[in-house]
């Protein structure tokens, strides 16, 4: 069983709880060229995009999965003109992952991007049915 060190600082924010939903699993896109990119993406897959955008590519991603399995999402998270770009690489899948109890549901996926995003801006994330979490990269 890997050993994860979580960093889940976004919920110390006053307005955490209020900005978000619990959501019980990551919701399909309605956009096909972002369905059709996630579900293609293997380890070494890059890209960029907003973070609402990112959201619901990980969602489709993690939709795509097989069962039991987590992918592993380093990201670089930079102002541009059309808002915070993430820059993404799936740098692995984790067969049979064991999520660990500091793991988040998906409807605070975005709300912990923004928050990274000016604080920690280089991140790695989890993802897998139904949760999130983030490590820092060193």
């Amino acid at each position: 069983m890997q050993i994860y060190t979580v960093d889940a600082s976004y919920l110390d924010e006053k307005d955490a709880f209020d900005a978000n939903e619990v959501v019980e699993n990551w919701g399909p896109s309605s956009n096909v060229f972002l369905k059709r990119s996630a579900a293609k993406a293997q380890v070494g897959f890059q890209g960029s995009l907003t973070i609402a955008d990112f959201a619901e590519w990980v969602a489709e991603h993690v939709l795509s999965l097989p069962s039991h399995t987590g992918a592993a999402l380093d990201l670089a998270m930079v102002s541009g003109p059309s808002g915070i770009q993430v820059q993404f690489s799936v740098v692995d899948r984790v067969p049979d992952i064991d999520s660990p109890i500091e793991a988040d549901n998906p409807g605070f996926l975005e709300y912990a991007l923004k928050w990274f995003a000016a604080r920690r801006p280089t991140i790695r994330v989890y993802v897998t049915e139904g949760l999130f979490w983030v490590e820092r990269l060193k």
